[in-house]
């Protein structure tokens, strides 16, 4: 599966506003920086930030998520115990 049919299969939940946010692998030999900057920039335009993190040589994490649903559900006073709760 190449780097775009990746983007819209494992983001489409967020996509459509049904989950904040969605994690998911990409080997690094699929991974194309130019194609991951136009998705950037798409997913920009409909308020969703895009990620990359290098996790090894073999494999890197792409993080898609709503800006504005993961800011509400930071400010609320129930999570912001639970993760002080947890360091």
């Amino acid at each position: 599966m190449c780097l775009d049919q990746m983007m819209i299969h494992y983001s489409s939940p967020t996509l459509c506003g049904i989950k904040p946010g969605n994690l998911f692998s990409v080997k690094t030999a699929c991974f194309s920086r130019p194609v991951f900057k136009k998705w950037e920039r798409e997913y920009a335009e409909l308020g969703l930030s895009v990620s990359v993190i290098e996790k090894s040589g073999i494999t890197k994490l792409v993080l898609v998520y709503d800006r504005r649903w993961v800011q509400d559900i930071l400010a609320e006073s129930s999570v912001q115990t639970y993760l002080a709760a947890k360091g």
